[in-house]
């Protein structure tokens, strides 16, 4: 062997062509993707032939996670931010499958309907659900007459909304609700059909649901502006007094739940049983306690109503019908605030039909004051305001109903489906358990029924790349858009240079001290205490028995229209929302002062003063 130095004259010269270059860069990305992270590679150029002689694992980035597995090849260049509001925590495989099937096939029907040159897409990656917001149009004039004309489409639907709701949505919502409570397949031809069967009604669910959201919105939004101009000086929150108060299903739920608190304080031994025993024992204990059983009853008729929802979004978490244990631990808080009287944000427990009656005092008082105040405007601008408030009421129904309805009761009957289905892979002794479905997608399922091929190689799997997911924290977002990120109104307030102050979005008017209790979700072995700061990511109607126990309410993510702001209304709560970074930012049992009309929270260094 003879060794040399390069000449100077080649030293300065590129030793691959760009040919060569892009050759190596697809090879890389190619074992990366197969190896699921980073690697080093030696390779070689035999002539024009790339011969690689060396691939390993990249050893000096223990914190970097692995490479996305990316489903579509366009995926790669797209920027993707971590969907924190219904997905904090990780998912399984079957979770991210039917979000992407359900919820991209909704949003582009109703997209596809208004004409709207929008893309939204969801992947898993890391085991976490991902989101990209884009167009299917560049910016651009064509762009913004596209959406000028969706707009327009929008508010076309608005005077429709109720009867599309009410003679079209609701009933066939009921319908397809109800044909998957039926699914029961008895052979493997049976289970295809079925697997058919749910991805068909979960779609049109969804497509449902994104139809319905958009002239929603827009009523509710449309009445906010023209209540803007008509009352300058108003707060934040001052249209929302004005569509409060009604009977829609989530604070039925309240009042049914009302009920079952009462039954428990009627029993002395299962009050006893509540906040004695361990949270898990309790339900058993009860099962077994004869004097329980005007409880038990309270609280089957419950679970029958309400039952067929979960605590937080999502196709494989259970149901309360089965896993009555977190709605235990509310019962347990509520009868920590003593008697049936008190009031929102007091130690007392809230009843509420008289909070929903109250609500309606003051929503019909308010609305009252505002026509008086618009007898000197023109007739013309009265009418509209009476039409634009009209909308908005029934745009904040439908969307707390076809919140309860869609996006939790038909999640939670879906999954039952899938449960029974995956009753049938076990029977046939292709799984060991129907739980385990969730780690598997509907085209395995639909392969392993078609062919008869056994799964548990897949789930072993999929079981242990979940482990290995869990055991890191990716990153926010990657990939990220060639323009700085836009500034919020926290970083433009000044939030981040006080440590003692967070700041959102106004939701839900009151001011109220207490300790906080960080959760990113319901967990029984963590009770909520009466008067506690409740701060989470997101709180959907699995949260709705506990606004009736907590102080004040705190979530990371949205907006004055967002159910959390909505329901926080209805209960008189004091609530601020879409505070960044709010979990975790202080420790549990820290005494801070919310407002929620100047949408803060605020840490208080001395409690007593």
């Amino acid at each position: 062997v003879h060794q040399a130095d390069t000449p100077s004259w080649l030293r300065d010269r590129a030793t691959l062509s760009a040919d060569g270059v892009q050759e190596v860069a697809r090879t890389v990305r190619s074992l990366e993707r197969r190896l699921g992270r980073p690697v080093d590679v030696e390779f070689a150029f035999e002539g024009s032939e790339l011969r690689l002689l060396q691939c390993r694992p990249v050893t000096s980035l223990p914190d970097a996670p692995p490479v996305p597995t990316w489903r579509e090849p366009e995926d790669a260049d797209l920027h993707w931010k971590r969907e924190l509001r219904h997905f904090p925590e990780p998912v399984p495989a079957l979770e991210g499958d039917l979000m992407r099937r359900f919820l991209e096939a909704g949003h582009r029907s109703a997209m596809r309907s208004l004409g709207a040159p929008l893309d939204w897409r969801v992947r898993r990656f890391w085991s976490r659900v991902y989101e990209h917001d884009g167009t299917t149009v560049p910016p651009g004039p064509d762009f913004d007459v596209a959406m000028a004309a969706a707009k327009a489409r929008i508010a076309d639907a608005i005077p429709s909304l109720d009867a599309l709701w009410n003679e079209t949505w609701l009933p066939e919502i009921e319908r397809r609700t109800e044909a998957l409570r039926r699914i029961a397949p008895g052979d493997d031809a049976s289970a295809v059909r079925a697997l058919h069967e749910v991805e068909e009604h979960g779609r049109r669910l969804w497509e449902i649901h994104f139809d319905l959201v958009f002239p929603a919105g827009a009523a509710r939004s449309r009445f906010a502006e023209a209540y803007g101009e008509l009352f300058p000086d108003h707060g934040p929150l001052a249209p929302w007094e004005l569509t409060r108060g009604f009977d829609v299903l989530t604070t039925r739920t309240s009042r049914d739940f009302d009920r079952v608190v009462h039954a428990a304080r009627s029993a002395p031994s299962v009050a006893g049983s509540l906040r004695e025993r361990p949270i898990i024992e309790v339900w058993a204990a009860l099962q077994a306690d004869p004097e329980a059983n005007a409880f038990r009853t309270a609280l089957d008729g419950y679970l029958e109503l309400h039952g067929e929802r979960a605590p937080r979004l999502g196709f494989t978490v259970p149901t309360f019908q089965e896993d009555p244990t977190p709605l235990l631990a509310m019962i347990r808080a509520r009868l920590a605030q003593g008697s049936d009287a008190g009031g929102p944000g007091k130690v007392g427990a809230v009843d509420g039909e008289s909070e929903r009656r109250r609500s309606e005092a003051e929503r019909e008082r308010r609305t009252g004051e505002a026509l008086r105040s618009l007898r000197s405007w023109p007739r013309a601008a009265r009418d509209e305001f009476r039409s634009r408030l009209e909308a908005a009421r029934i745009g904040t129904r439908i969307t707390e109903d076809h919140n309860y309805l869609i996006d939790y009761r038909s999640t939670a009957v879906l999954r039952g489906a899938l449960l029974r289905i995956a009753e049938r892979a076990v029977a046939a002794g292709r799984l060991a358990r129907a739980s385990n479905v969730q780690h598997l997608t509907l085209d395995l399922l639909r392969t392993s029924f078609a062919e008869g091929t056994p799964l548990h190689d897949e789930v072993e799997r999929a079981q242990a790349a979940f482990r290995d997911d869990a055991a890191f924290e990716p990153p926010a977002e990657f990939n990220p858009p060639p323009r700085p990120p836009a500034r919020t109104e926290a970083s433009e307030s000044g939030g981040p240079d006080d440590p003692d102050l967070l700041r959102g979005v106004p939701a839900s008017a009151g001011r109220v001290r207490g300790p906080i209790r960080s959760l990113r979700e319901l967990d029984a072995r963590k009770p909520i205490q009466p008067g506690e700061v409740l701060i989470v990511p997101t709180a959907g109607v699995g949260w709705t028995p506990a606004f009736s126990v907590i102080g004040a309410l705190v979530t990371e993510s949205g907006g004055p229209l967002s159910h959390d702001a909505v329901v926080a209304r209805e209960y008189g709560l004091p609530a601020v929302v879409g505070v960044a970074g709010a979990v975790g930012r202080w420790p549990d049992g820290t005494v801070v002062e919310v407002d929620g009309e100047a949408g803060t929270v605020r840490r208080v260094a001395d409690p007593d003063a």
